[in-house]
């Protein structure tokens, strides 16, 4: 069944490119849909975006660096001569001051008390398919194994056993090796794209990371790109918010993820922390 959808995929693509409807027009780069954007968003579909409409996996604009770590610590940054452990003590300043954060410290609207308790890094977006409790379950020990390749020690695969000093090394070193590579090759379209929520509210829509490739969505912002290629993993609509994962479940109520939605939409409040 994956070999198939791959396939599938695989023949879709081909022929955006054929017939060029992969291509947007002005008015969608301008974040307005169209009568032909029906054939463009859609799941597994290839695009690129422009970065003026993008969000990243805390819900904010990249062309704003202030509003998100990554992209604050980037633009301190000489891309040219980057310096790992530079980006890891800015990066480990700002996870420290938020090392006890809570939900309720990104998202104050929360009916549900005991999520809003839980430790910051569980939040979800209430489109995603994880919620609020599998990721207290399974994300430090998901984020530990994500971050291992990047580490000088061990890290256990039943616990997560990293020191937040490791942690913003680890960026820094996988942000160095990242930007050395896409300054000689560019972008290389060998690898899978990054993926990305296309988030649709009436005749508008924006797009905000969904996980796959956040380390290279930075790089190329702060390189100063106009754009990125990527796969649109889900089309977020507005008008369903009643059918989205962590509304059917009880974690968010409806106008709750109404207002996630609206704030990632916009884009000025971060709503997740640094992990």
């Amino acid at each position: 069944m994956t070999k198939l959808k791959a396939r599938v995929k695989h023949i879709i693509n081909n022929v955006q490119k054929r017939l060029r409807i992969n291509v947007l027009s002005q008015d969608e780069c301008d974040g307005r849909l169209n009568a032909r954007s029906f054939f463009k968003f859609f799941k597994g579909s290839a695009l690129t975006v422009p970065f003026s409409l993008g969000r990243s996996i805390r819900g904010v604009r990249f062309d704003t660096p202030e509003l998100d770590p990554f992209s604050f610590c980037l633009a301190k940054q000489n891309m040219n001569k980057f310096d790992a452990n530079i980006f890891a003590k800015d990066f480990c300043d700002i996870s420290e001051a938020e090392n006890n954060f809570l939900v309720k410290d990104f998202i104050k609207i929360l009916s549900n008390q005991e999520i809003s308790s839980f430790p910051s890094w569980t939040i979800a977006f209430p489109w995603e398919e994880n919620g609020f409790l599998d990721l207290k379950s399974e994300y430090l020990k998901l984020l530990a194994k994500n971050r291992e390749p990047y580490v000088q020690s061990k890290i256990s695969e039943k616990a997560f056993s990293i020191s937040v000093n490791e942690l913003a090394l680890s960026h820094g070193v996988q942000f160095k090796n990242l930007i050395a590579k896409i300054l000689v090759e560019g972008f290389n379209p060998k690898y899978p794209r990054p993926r990305v929520y296309l988030l649709k509210n009436q005749k508008n829509w924006r797009w905000v990371m969904a996980g796959d490739g956040n380390h290279r969505a930075h790089t190329m912002s702060a390189l100063n790109s106009s754009v990125l290629p990527v796969t649109i993993s889900k089309v977020v609509d507005r008008s369903k918010s009643n059918q989205w994962p962590n509304v059917l479940n009880g974690e968010y109520t409806q106008r709750e993820a109404e207002y996630i939605f609206d704030l990632v939409f916009k884009g000025d409040v971060r709503i997740r922390g640094c992990f």
